[in-house]
């Protein structure tokens, strides 16, 4: 943002008054369903203007307002999917407006805008919870527009299971209802009550996967690295002897589901290695275990899952997060699945052709023992995939830039041009020299559709190795 576009907007728009604010339209006109509200609050009638002007690109409905007071009473007439406010104002801080937006609306999406002097004070109110996240002011045009358009996203979401909600309470409180009339001379209607039942139970678990296909939409990667840590931790689980079927239930559901949170990050931030992100970026990516156990408490009984997907990046020595648990007070699905969450990313890498073997992967995890991981559930893992036979991980795809194709790469997808969608080689190709020389310089003048996918081969393990480890 810069001070001629301040200036434009200063000259070619008269003060806004409440009544013309959203959008320029009535206050009394309906916004569209599939539009979202979305409240600014700074007391400079210039800044109002231009991020008013810089939303109009988004399918958003804007209200600009300078007082937190009014912000407020907003707040408790209509439903806003994000409020962006300003730190410093005369009359109250944008930390403590947006606490009380919290308070009104807790699904209401919170960022601050923030001057340099002012950062301490937004970092310390996202610490508290209460804000999603800061950006500096000026702020670059492209990045908020991203950020509003992920905290609508998100907003979107816990709408959508909102409603899921709703529905299987509705389904519950009329299940119970038909239970209560049931009379014992009517035998038929207890054959109806268990279909019903069954119904609701199916209804149920078609929540839950709706919920881990938003992860597979969200990222590939995400979705079935979920499915496999599902799987081995419900196997894991009872190699420890945990024989309750709720129980083993719950572990099944948190371990699809623990990396929900992320689903409204931006995909280049998942993609990226930890050790080259900024600090902010870091928090954002360790805010998803919070996240993700709002979206769980959503969902009736799954509070146990929640519970899982809040601390399965508790570290067994107490240093991680996000409340620094240690020892046995982390709960026994969060341990499992932390341990083999780490497990499968050593065996399906996001980054680089060459993987774990399983064995290499499970010394990995001895050697973080007892700091990171559990030994007991380490062991666990060790017998229960020594008791499975000789596991081999899964054969995924990764994804490559064109110069970095190498003879003996398999195409895991069609390989199709941009430009002319023309298909240059079918899926399941085994890459020679000649095509690595000849692809590297057609695509660098016609890129291909959807980048270059290749299959990555996992190494087996010898099961005497794990006998032996």
């Amino acid at each position: 943002m810069t001070n001629d576009d301040y200036a434009v907007e200063n000259q070619i728009m008269p003060t806004p008054t409440a009544a013309n604010r959203a959008e320029g339209k009535p206050a009394s006109e309906e916004t569209a369903p599939d539009v979202m509200n979305v409240l600014v609050v700074d007391d400079e009638e210039n800044i109002l203007r231009s991020l008013k002007r810089l939303l109009r690109q988004e399918e958003v409905s804007v209200t600009i307002t300078d007082s937190p007071a009014e912000a407020l009473d907003l707040i408790k007439q209509q439903e806003f999917a994000l409020v962006l406010s300003d730190q410093r104002m005369p009359d109250m801080q944008g930390s403590q407006l947006l606490e009380k937006v919290c308070e009104l609306s807790p699904h209401t999406g919170r960022i601050v805008l923030t001057g340099y002097a002012d950062t301490q004070a937004a970092v310390d109110a996202i610490n508290c919870g209460k804000v999603d996240r800061y950006l500096s002011k000026p702020w670059d045009d492209d990045q908020l527009r991203l950020v509003v358009r992920d905290a609508v996203k998100q907003y979107k979401l816990a709408a959508h299971n909102k409603k899921l909600q709703a529905q299987v309470m509705k389904q519950l409180v009329e299940l119970r209802m038909l239970n209560s009339r049931l009379d014992k001379k009517v035998v038929a209607q207890t054959e109806e009550a268990t279909t019903l039942n069954t119904k609701l139970e199916d209804s149920f678990k078609a929540s839950v996967q709706v919920m881990a296909n938003l992860c597979e939409m969200h990222s590939s990667l995400l979705g079935s690295h979920a499915k496999r840590v599902s799987q081995l931790s419900q196997s894991v689980a009872e190699t420890l002897g945990v024989t309750d079927e709720e129980t083993l239930f719950q572990i099944e559901v948190a371990a699809m589901l623990h990396d929900i949170g992320k689903i409204g990050m931006p995909a280049g931030l998942l993609e990226k290695p930890e050790g080259m992100m900024t600090t902010m970026e870091q928090e954002l990516l360790k805010s998803h275990v919070e996240q993700g156990e709002a979206i769980l408490r959503t969902m009736p009984n799954l509070e146990e899952a929640a519970l899982y997907v809040r601390h399965h990046h508790e570290r067994f020595d107490g240093m991680g997060y996000p409340d620094k648990l240690k020892g046995e007070p982390i709960p026994l699905g969060a341990r499992i699945i932390a341990c083999v969450d780490a497990y499968d990313k050593l065996l399906n890498p996001r980054q680089g052709f060459e993987s774990a073997s399983a064995e290499k992967a499970l010394k990995n995890l001895q050697n973080r023992c007892p700091d990171e991981f559990d030994p007991v559930i380490v062991e666990a893992l060790r017998r229960c995939i020594l008791a499975n036979g000789t596991p081999t991980a899964q054969t995924v795809e990764m994804e490559i830039q064109p110069q970095d194709l190498r003879t003996g790469m398999v195409l895991s997808r069609d390989l199709v041009t941009v430009r002319n969608k023309t298909l240059l080689l079918p899926k399941d190709t085994v890459i020679d020299a000649m095509q690595v020389v000849r692809l590297s310089k057609f695509l660098a003048v016609d890129p291909p559709a959807g980048g270059v996918f290749v299959y990555r081969q996992q190494a087996a393990v010898d099961s005497e190795d794990l006998v032996a480890s």
